[in-house]
């Protein structure tokens, strides 16, 4: 079943489904449009600002009076975070701190965590209102930041952007010293660093596991950390050995990439022309990491969210949904 909204008023550029809402939220300039999953419009919000562009959200559930309340955090140009409640569509609040537009923002527990153009990243306390911890300095990136993902055991936050590296910083004994203190903490310097792994701006990073997944134009390299837990039988002939990480190969994705998601043990990359490339990551030890392509209805998408069978595939003006069984392609 393929279904599809246009819409002539807004050029969109993220969409971010919830599954557990059955929500479609889709952004454009300083405008939010939500929607079900068959496209019917819930509501709308327009910023009050009209010079700001967003650039990244996320979903987060808090409370709001004692009460669960879902929001949509956003960041944008003007490097303002901005919560909105997705039960009244009005705004809850907003943080002040980055002097950059932000590039992503991620949340987990009570936490968002943003990165920018002043190539720093910091993590937000929503039921305190506050600045938590801020990363960056002389030791940490040197340009702008593009990306970020936090380890499933919520210790440790990646980066990735335009200096052509990726980092690892301890988000676990920060948010401890934070907890304890109740002051904000400053990490100048990452856990590690790895450079000369790209030739150009990481624009996507990711954990799959401790593996840390990296997009940079149309290569996605995927490198482990952690070489004391490290089985050496895997990938024996391609991995290269970096003093204490493994370079564990890498998928061609034939053309330049926006972005990908980790779905289970598939990764789904989006391509800039019309395709879509799904690759098992368990296959990360064969030789031939050729991806398998769909092709997409239309030219030129510029973002994607699953939930499920769900592929939400959005255009400059379209959202396009279509049932895909993705295991069905990485048997």
């Amino acid at each position: 079943m393929n279904e599809e909204i246009v819409l002539k008023d807004v050029k969109l550029s993220m969409i971010k489904v919830h599954p557990k809402l059955k929500l479609c939220v889709a952004v454009g300039n300083r405008s939010i449009r939500i929607f079900d999953f068959v496209f019917n419009t819930l509501t709308k919000y327009i910023d009050s600002d009209k010079q700001e562009t967003y650039t990244c959200c996320d979903f987060l559930e808090g409370f709001d009076r004692f009460e669960k309340v879902y929001f949509l955090c956003l960041g944008g140009e003007s490097g303002l975070i901005k919560i909105i409640n997705l039960q009244n569509g009005r705004l809850y609040a907003y943080f002040r701190g980055h002097t950059g537009s932000i590039r992503d923002i991620k949340t987990f527990d009570n936490y968002i965590i943003s990165c920018s153009d002043d190539s720093s990243i910091r993590v937000w306390d929503i039921k305190e209102n506050k600045c938590a911890v801020v990363m960056g300095g002389i030791l940490g990136h040197r340009d702008r930041i593009c990306s970020v993902d936090v380890n499933k055991k919520k210790t440790k936050l990646l980066s990735g952007g335009h200096d052509f590296t990726f980092r690892e910083w301890d988000l676990k004994d920060a948010l401890i010293k934070y907890n304890t203190t109740k002051q904000q903490q400053f990490l100048f310097q990452p856990l590690k660093s790895y450079e000369g792994i790209h030739k150009s701006i990481i624009t996507k990073v990711a954990y799959y596991g401790d593996i840390m997944i990296t997009l940079s134009n149309d290569i996605i390299n995927m490198t482990y950390g952690e070489t004391n837990n490290f089985d050496l039988n895997i990938n024996r002939e391609r991995k290269f050995f970096y003093n204490d990480f493994f370079f564990l190969g890498n998928i061609n994705m034939y053309e330049i990439c926006s972005t990908f998601k980790i779905i289970d043990n598939i990764l789904i990359g989006l391509g800039k022309t019309d395709s879509m490339f799904l690759f098992n990551l368990l296959d990360i030890s064969e030789k031939n990491n050729v991806p398998y392509i769909i092709r997409l209805k239309g030219n030129e998408p510029l973002d994607f969210d699953i939930c499920q069978d769900d592929l939400f595939v959005l255009f400059a003006n379209r959202i396009y949904r279509v049932k895909h069984d993705l295991t069905r392609y990485c048997d």
